[in-house]
């Protein structure tokens, strides 16, 4: 009040308390819900029936948001993901999993073997804002097809072989196949899950 005495609780509903911020939602008779503008501070004011007012400077802090958020990958895939929003002294907490770890030197996720885990991105200063959690899936690799473009191929044509990985979600390409193939086969490498022959003989 104008003494300087606190409002007893029981006298909240008839001080009528106001919050002048503009997006301030009322939920009870001592709490409202704001909605905080790209500014690194802001100043809540609230103001009783009588006049009697007071100000709070409070600190704003961008929620974290990571990208991509979900992530499926075979055993040695990795993700790189990037950090959208959120403070600088930001912390990557993979628990020390078996099932898929993260560099922090170069951001990437890195799948390890078959699995489900939670990798969870939080503030290292700041305890109150929520961790924003990166879901990632580590699929179980079971087989892998060998297609060719032909089954009948002529001397001096070509043959491209096509290379899949069956797993327990589906077929998936490799993006990191790796072939081995005799010195004296001419070739060329489409991708990583193709490879064109040169049939000479």
């Amino acid at each position: 009040d104008k003494d300087g005495r606190l409002i007893s609780p029981s006298m909240y509903n008839e001080a009528n308390i106001r919050i002048s911020n503009v997006n301030a939602e009322k939920l009870s008779y001592n709490t409202w819900r704001i909605n905080a503008s790209t500014n690194d501070k802001i100043t809540i004011t609230a103001t009783a029936e009588n006049g009697v007012s007071a100000s709070h400077i409070v600190d704003v802090v961008k929620s974290i948001i990571v990208s991509p958020q979900y992530i499926e990958l075979l055993p040695g895939e990795t993700q790189h993901v990037t950090v959208i929003s959120g403070p600088s002294n930001i912390n990557f907490d993979d628990g020390r999993s078996k099932i898929a770890s993260f560099n922090s030197q170069t951001y990437d996720v890195v799948a390890v073997s078959p699995g489900n885990v939670v990798i969870n991105v939080t503030a290292n200063d700041i305890n109150d804002l929520p961790p924003f959690p990166i879901y990632v899936h580590v699929i179980r690799p079971i087989d892998l097809t060998i297609t060719p473009s032909s089954d009948h191929v002529v001397q001096y044509g070509k043959l491209m072989l096509n290379v899949v990985m069956n797993t327990d979600k589906g077929i998936r390409t490799i993006n990191n196949a790796k072939w081995t193939v005799p010195n004296d086969f001419l070739y060329d490498m489409i991708n990583n899950w193709t490879e064109e022959f040169s049939c000479r003989r």
